[in-house]
């Protein structure tokens, strides 16, 4: 093999790892946000297995982080990388604020003993997972951003799970205050507040797959 085609295929490995990394964020990402699932349904009934999802959700926040230095690492000796520099740093970051401000989630639900969650609250959670796992689809969709249309199609679906949260979220905290408790309100809305970051974070972070799908296609 001449030099100037292993140059070439040590770019397009370059390529993959740094796509392959994103990808792994992701899933950690989408992981993270189903174990608060199974930490808010089991809260109530048994705390040690809830302690023992929120030690898993550390552990994921903990291995993005790492990641997250892995990939600045390889991208800062990559000369040619497989997307502008700055969207992928822009995708590794807004993947760290989905699994910090999960962790803040269940670390709350834990320090608050909150025991069994609201309606409103499990719902918040359920579609945190949904659209989380949807933007983790996308993400993996990157790799050939010329047949990304789906990207750019699931939009409107991920919109739509944002809507569903805001009139969530709203009705919550009008309940919240309702109820004159000034206790539940400190330890609730913080909570609540997190969970409707987080989900916002997935629509921004798919928004911005978006742009980048037309900008690559």
């Amino acid at each position: 093999m001449n030099k100037g085609a292993g140059y070439l295929t040590w770019l397009r490995s370059k390529d993959t790892v740094i796509i392959n990394i994103l990808e792994q964020q992701g899933e950690l990402a989408a992981r993270a946000t189903a174990t608060l699932l199974d930490l808010s349904m089991t809260v109530s009934t048994n705390l040690d297995e809830s302690k023992l999802h929120q030690s898993q959700i550390r552990d994921f926040e903990r291995d993005g982080n790492q990641l997250v230095r892995k990939l600045f690492t390889i991208v800062d000796e990559t000369f040619v990388t497989p997307l502008d520099r700055e969207d992928i740093s822009r995708i590794s970051k807004a993947i760290e604020k989905i699994l910090n401000n999960t962790q803040r989630v269940a670390d709350n639900i834990i320090l608050f003993n909150i025991g069994k969650l609201s309606s409103d609250m499990l719902e918040l959670v359920t579609v945190l997972k949904d659209v989380s796992m949807k933007v983790s689809e996308s993400i993996s969709r990157i790799r050939k951003l010329k047949k990304a249309s789906v990207i750019i199609e699931q939009g409107t679906t991920i919109s739509k799970y944002e809507d569903q949260a805001d009139a969530i979220y709203r009705k919550a905290i009008s309940a919240l205050f309702r109820a004159n408790d000034a206790i539940e309100i400190l330890r609730s809305k913080e909570i609540y507040d997190f969970l409707r970051r987080a989900i916002t974070r997935c629509v921004e972070l798919n928004e911005l797959l978006e742009d980048i799908a037309l900008k690559y296609a």
